[in-house]
């Protein structure tokens, strides 16, 4: 299997119903829909006006392929209102789940133990896995930013939240923005053929993925956006923690051993977050799948201390990279939420961390030097995670 930039041939799409894409189970952030198409390993992507992220994956640096996603070339897959009906199924949840956001997490005894840690509440699977919403305090806006407060997932319903199975709600709103896109133009199609770039499925070697996506840098506006773009492009930025830390929560997903279920937060909630909430919201990335602090478990220091040597890795790499800027680009940090999968506590765990969304990056040999400003917010992160464990 190649790496992106000479990537391996994609198995041939010339079935009707595998050409139908479904929303993709995991997605936690992004601005555009990822899906999947039954029974191919790997993940899809619209392809982006610009082209952008399609010519980056063409010429990723060498250095930098085995820290993105592989790229498997391009195919035609249909968006429908059918295909998202069929991995959405909602069910009244009874309450609320609260997330931290100010302070340490009441973290008990320290113990190195995590006999506690093990038990699984319920059995799951891929189809019956259940996702439900945090609370927490959200703004939205529509793409012209302007405020619309249908766009967040988690419109403040008093008499609870819903709790969604089959798939991360972020990843149905994102599939319909795509429908609501497209349908318009073919009213009576009941779909919409959409070219898309086929990628890697970084959540495929894990039972039940954590993830955590933190869009990287202070700016995040392509070379070529227009001025009221990169104004509320830089009002986004100095109104949240990407303009003082250089990095922003835009999506989490935990699976919950206590409540059997995954625990949701979308970049909304992120964008609430301060430079006084923001290392809660990081501790409960760990804390939410055991009910331990890491700093309190010994399978949560090895994740953080797995995800620091990452970063590292990462931050070496791109400081080689002249005239690359990553322009609101993320980063996906996953680890197993299975403790029946990572039980070895004398073996790193099972973690991954890649760059992904590359709609803005420029790649442009006339720039000297690498991006500082997406080195500065690795630094920093890797900075606030080892906190978590200091």
């Amino acid at each position: 299997m190649s790496r992106a930039g000479g990537a391996a041939r994609p198995p041939v799409l010339d079935d009707e119903e595998v050409c139908v894409a479904r929303p993709f189970q995991h997605q936690v952030g992004g601005h555009n829909a990822v899906v999947t198409v039954p029974g191919l390993q790997y993940v899809a992507k619209p392809i982006d006006a610009s082209r952008r992220e399609y010519n980056f994956y063409q010429r990723t640096p060498e250095k930098l392929a085995p820290l993105v996603p592989i790229f498997y070339g391009t195919a035609t897959l249909v968006f429908s209102p059918d295909a998202a009906a069929r991995t959405s199924k909602r069910r009244k949840s009874p309450g609320v789940i609260p997330v931290p956001t100010e302070g340490p997490m009441d973290r008990g005894a320290s113990s190195d133990s995590d006999e506690a840690e093990c038990t699984v509440t319920r059995q799951t699977t891929s189809s019956d896995l259940a996702f439900a919403v945090l609370q927490g305090e959200r703004t939205s806006e529509n793409e012209d930013g302007c405020e619309d407060v249908s766009r967040s997932i988690t419109d403040a319903a008093a008499s609870g939240v819903h709790e969604q199975e089959g798939a991360n709600p972020w990843s149905l709103t994102m599939y319909q923005k795509q429908l609501d896109k497209d349908l318009p133009q073919n009213p009576s199609e009941g779909g919409s053929a959409v070219d898309c770039i086929l990628l890697e499925n970084l959540t495929s070697k894990f039972k039940l993925p954590c993830i955590l996506d933190v869009k990287i840098g202070a700016r995040s506006y392509a070379d070529d956006a227009s001025p009221q773009k990169q104004a509320r492009s830089v009002a986004k930025s100095l109104s949240t923690t990407s303009h003082q830390l250089g990095f922003r929560i835009c999506g989490m997903q935990v699976y919950s051993q206590e409540k059997g279920m995954y625990l949701c937060q979308d970049k909304y909630y992120g964008r609430a977050l301060t430079v006084d909430t923001v290392g809660s919201a990081l501790e409960s990335f760990f804390a939410l799948n055991t009910g331990k602090s890491p700093r309190d478990s010994r399978r949560g220091r090895q994740l953080v201390s797995a995800f620091l040597a990452k970063l590292e890795t990462l931050r070496a790499v791109v400081t080689t990279l002249d005239g690359v800027r990553f322009y609101s680009s993320s980063l996906l940090l996953i680890y197993e939420g299975d403790l029946g999968e990572d039980t070895d506590t004398l073996k790193t765990p099972n973690v991954d961390a890649r760059v992904i969304d590359f709609a803005n990056t420029s790649q442009d040999v006339s720039r000297a030097g690498p991006d500082t400003g997406f080195i500065e917010g690795v630094e920093s992160l890797a900075e606030w995670l080892s906190q978590l464990i200091a």
